[in-house]
């Protein structure tokens, strides 16, 4: 049986295993190596890695061990004389082989984010967008949307998963071994098994790691709280902690989704080509507003395809009953949208540094443009209050989009 080639393709779809240095930086913004435009304001980036003494990390078998939490925020910043810009990514030697193999390519590169700087004293607070990075995908591997939507007014703070982020040390250097995973099913049950099961096996595992990822956020939520209170923090009396939306990545937009339901501070939530692996979601539905945006390269298709694997068809169906099934009981709006021409990388950083893509395949900018209008107008909308939705409500149209929301 061909179970293992065949969730392996299909787990990958949704789980992507894949020094913060100071540097003077000229930024062009007509040709920014991340992304072409940006907002109006300047952008600031600053790390945290914070420690939930409450919590015991349940991912390793280290006796004591607490849940680590890292977050990098991004924020609308003063423009300060001779800032020192953030490069992409400073932290590699922390990670495994695949992500420094990925990340070398863009780790020095600067980005528009000034390290530290104080944030924008134009606006009395700014609301919180929380980033969800998908499974196997570090802090900053979202950086085109979370710097983006940073210079649009937001303060936007990754959350790093530990037990998904392809660490190999904490913060401090000592060693995370994430020894402790579910046992899998035996060389006798897997013969008797569909795909279909093994693939509805592993979702049931990831049950408690998705409840760990949800209570990150809540975590990194009370944190926040707490820096918005404290006079020594940049960020004191300067965070809407009331006004608060999530947007993540792969398994990063399915835990964004379920914390609608689990912590009532999200009052909106994006998942990026993700799917929908909690319970509560999926039998409940979730009463905030959710925008669900999707490739095309993951599924068979009539037009383009000759040929299809009936077993992965079976699973994406079933995937697909669970979608459908959230969305019917689901009491607030929601938006169901297609990129055509993407494939699964192209919901986040991961996209750039690979083979030249598909000729038939969108280029990683193009994508980015349209996941960051669409982002930027659902928030805008369901976080500050906007009414002026014409992606949402198809009178502006990309011809590499598609939407559909509730019917009347």
């Amino acid at each position: 049986m061909k179970h293992a080639a065949i969730i392996l393709s299909i787990v990958t779809n949704f789980f992507f295993y894949s020094n913060l240095a100071a540097a003077q930086n000229n930024n062009n913004n007509e040709d920014y190596w991340l992304k072409d435009t940006s907002g109006p304001y300047a952008t600031g980036t600053v790390i945290y890695n914070w420690i939930d003494e409450q919590r015991d990390e349940l991912s390793t078998s280290i006796p004591d061990d607490k849940r680590h939490v890292t977050v990098q925020i991004w924020y609308p910043a003063e423009q300060v004389e001779n800032p020192n810009y953030a490069t992409y990514a400073s932290t590699l030697e922390l990670y495994a082989p695949y992500v420094v193999d990925w990340g070398a390519q863009f780790s020095e590169r600067l980005t528009k984010s000034m390290l530290n700087v104080p944030v924008a004293i134009d606006n009395a607070t700014y609301p919180i967008i929380i980033y969800s990075p998908g499974g196997g995908a570090p802090v900053f591997t979202g950086t085109s949307q979370t710097e983006f939507l940073a210079s649009y007014g937001y303060v936007v703070v990754s959350v790093e998963h530990i037990d998904t982020s392809g660490r190999l040390l904490y913060s401090d250097g000592t060693e995370y071994n994430r020894d402790v995973i579910p046992e899998r099913p035996s060389e006798e049950q897997l013969a008797d098994w569909s795909n279909l099961q093994l693939f509805q096996w592993g979702a049931e595992q990831l049950q408690d790691r998705f409840t760990q990822h949800v209570r990150d956020i809540s975590f990194a939520l009370d944190e926040l709280e707490a820096l918005n209170t404290n006079d020594e923090s940049i960020f004191y009396q300067r965070l809407d902690t009331d006004q608060t939306g999530a947007i993540g990545w792969s398994s990063g937009g399915a835990t964004d989704f379920q914390a609608t339901v689990d912590d009532s501070r999200i009052k909106a939530a994006i998942n990026l080509d993700g799917g929908v692996y909690g319970r509560s979601i999926v039998d409940r539905g979730s009463d905030k507003p959710l925008l669900l945006i999707e490739s095309t390269f993951t599924r068979f298709n009539l037009l383009t395809s000759d040929e299809a694997d009936p077993a992965r068809e079976e699973i994406m169906s079933y995937q697909e009953s669970l979608h459908w099934k959230m969305f019917s009981l689901t009491t607030a709006d929601w938006y169901r949208a297609k990129l055509l021409g993407s494939q699964h990388t192209h919901f986040s950083d991961l996209v750039m540094g690979f083979e030249p893509p598909d000729e038939n395949l969108l280029e990683y900018k193009t994508a980015h443009n349209i996941i960051n209008e669409l982002a930027l107008e659902f928030f805008g909308k369901y976080i500050n209050g906007n009414e002026e939705m014409p992606l949402l409500s198809r009178d502006k149209i990309y011809p590499e989009l598609r939407i559909i929301t509730k019917a009347d």
